[in-house]
C-alpha cells in the first residue's frame, strides 16, 4: 500500500489565484497617475495646438508661392500676361488662382485642411487690390516680369527694403501671437520666396 505524502505548505505550487492581496494599484496611486497625465496634458496643449496652427499657415503660404510660380511660368511659356489672384470664400478658406489676365479664374482652396482657421492678414498684405478677380493679385507680363502695375503703388513707394510686394497669412485663433507665413515678391524679374512674416 503506497502512502501519500504531502508538500510541507512552503513547499506547494503557488496557483494564479493564491497571489497575495496586495499585489494590486492603490486608488491613491491611480489617482496620482491620472492626475500627472493631466498636468503634462494641459503643458503639452498649447504647444501642440500652436504647432498644428502653424502647419496650416505655412501650407497655405506654401501653395499661393505655388500659385505664383505656375502664373509666372505661364506668363514666361505663353508670352503673354498670367495673373495670379487670391481671395477668402466664407465656406472654404483662402482660395487662388493662377490664370490669363482678364481670363476666368479657376479657384481652388490652398488648404483645404485648414479651411477657415487660416485668413488673409491684410494689415501686412501689399499686393494691389484692384483686381478683375478676387481681393489681391500680381500679374507677370511676357517672360514672367511682374507688371508695373503690380507694384507701382504706395506701399511699394513707401517700402526702402527692395520688396515689391508680399501676401501673408495669418491663423484665426491665434490671439495675440497668431502664426503669420508671407510669400514676397523681391524684384521686378519676379523673385518670389516664402517668409516667416515677423515684422
Amino acid at each position: 500500500m503506497t502512502t501519500l505524502r504531502l508538500k510541507p505548505h512552503h513547499l506547494r505550487e503557488r496557483s494564479p489565484t493564491d497571489r497575495p492581496f496586495n499585489s494590486g494599484f492603490t486608488t491613491i496611486e491611480v489617482l496620482v497617475v491620472i492626475v500627472m497625465i493631466g498636468i503634462l496634458g494641459a503643458i503639452a496643449a498649447p504647444s501642440w495646438l500652436s504647432f498644428v496652427n502653424g502647419q496650416r499657415v505655412k501650407n497655405t503660404a506654401d501653395a499661393a508661392l505655388q500659385t505664383m510660380r505656375r502664373a509666372q511660368s505661364r506668363a514666361s511659356t505663353e508670352n503673354r500676361a498670367w495673373e495670379a489672384s487670391f481671395r477668402i470664400d466664407e465656406d472654404q478658406g483662402v482660395q487662388g488662382s493662377a490664370h490669363p489676365y482678364r481670363g476666368n479664374p479657376s479657384w481652388t482652396t490652398l488648404s483645404p485642411e485648414a479651411g477657415n482657421l487660416v485668413t488673409l492678414d491684410e494689415g501686412r498684405t501689399t499686393l494691389p487690390q484692384d483686381c478683375d478677380h478676387g481681393e489681391y493679385c500680381i500679374r507677370f507680363e511676357d517672360r514672367g516680369i511682374v507688371s508695373d502695375d503690380s507694384y507701382e503703388h504706395a506701399d511699394f513707394e513707401d517700402d526702402d527694403s527692395g520688396m515689391i510686394g508680399r501676401i501673408a497669412f495669418t491663423d484665426v485663433e491665434g490671439g495675440n501671437n497668431p502664426n503669420r507665413r508671407c510669400v514676397i515678391i523681391a524684384t521686378i524679374l519676379g523673385s518670389i520666396r516664402g517668409d516667416r512674416c515677423e515684422d
